[in-house]
């Protein structure tokens, strides 16, 4: 009775539900950010009196010298490759290594490599590359331990409130989009098929089904990250396609008999 009133309801697209949607799943991570951005000031503020074993304290008591000329790593003051590791792990979160053939590490781990030229950011299985003259805009710079301090402590406010707050921003806009998408490719294909065996059909009713058939994705979405852990992301993503379209035709199913009506 639930899809049924929701296919036949009059509240249009449903845009708002798949607003509140993206605000869930962008919580998670805003909240990580949040933290992260915490224990990155508390220890450079406290630093030796910051017991805390957090990734920010990591990187910052075992940050190198780096030196960029012309936008590029000309100097580092330790051997190469060079590693960070997450705390308690054995994972590298931050590699250096300018040789002309970076090692190419596992892809499903979450870590940043600086390159010569270029910072590459591995992601729940993505791949980020920013130029550090083009992108970054770096030219001339050495970055040690004091040059981060720095910043963070002259830049307080944008690191602890600003930065969590346009990562909610983002990630909420970015959650809506693919939502949004992800609705209108199930719609489509359901209004086809049902077309094709001659049913009468609404669109925007379809739209809503799919827009439901969105909430186990959602929550399994969430975990994201610590499931990734353990599976690959691409495995991980399959799960959750297959889970969504499957809660889709159970959906449509359960509105056959709606489908066989005008609205």
């Amino acid at each position: 009775k639930l899809y049924s009133y929701v296919y036949r309801s009059k509240t249009g697209f449903a845009l708002e539900f798949l607003i509140f949607l993206s605000l869930l799943t962008a919580i998670p991570n805003s909240l990580s950010t949040f933290y992260l951005s915490q224990d990155l000031y508390s220890s450079i503020r406290l630093q030796d009196n910051y017991s805390h074993d957090s990734i920010p304290k990591t990187i910052i008591d075992n940050f190198p010298t780096i030196e960029f000329r012309d936008g590029k790593i000309v100097y580092v003051n330790q051997e190469e490759p060079f590693y960070i590791y997450y705390p308690r792990t054995n994972n590298p979160l931050l590699i250096i290594d300018t040789s002309n053939s970076p090692k190419n590490l596992n892809q499903n781990n979450n870590f940043i490599t600086l390159t010569k030229e270029n910072m590459i950011i591995n992601s729940q299985g993505k791949v980020f590359i920013y130029n550090y003259k083009e992108d970054i805009k770096i030219n001339d710079l050495v970055l040690d331990v004091a040059t981060i301090r720095d910043f963070v402590i002259h830049n307080k406010n944008i690191i602890i409130y600003w930065l969590p707050i346009l990562t909610f921003i983002t990630l909420t806009i970015l959650s809506l989009l693919q939502l949004i998408f992800r609705s209108l490719i199930f719609s489509f294909l359901a209004f086809f098929l049902n077309k094709l065996t001659n049913k009468e059909v609404n669109f925007k009713g379809l739209f809503r089904i799919a827009s439901i058939s969105a909430i186990p994705f959602i929550i399994l979405k969430i975990f994201t990250f610590a499931i990734t852990n353990i599976i690959s992301i691409f495995t991980y993503e399959m799960i959750l396609f297959f889970i969504s379209v499957s809660y889709f035709i159970f959906a449509l199913k359960s509105i056959d008999t709606d489908l066989k009506k005008p609205i």
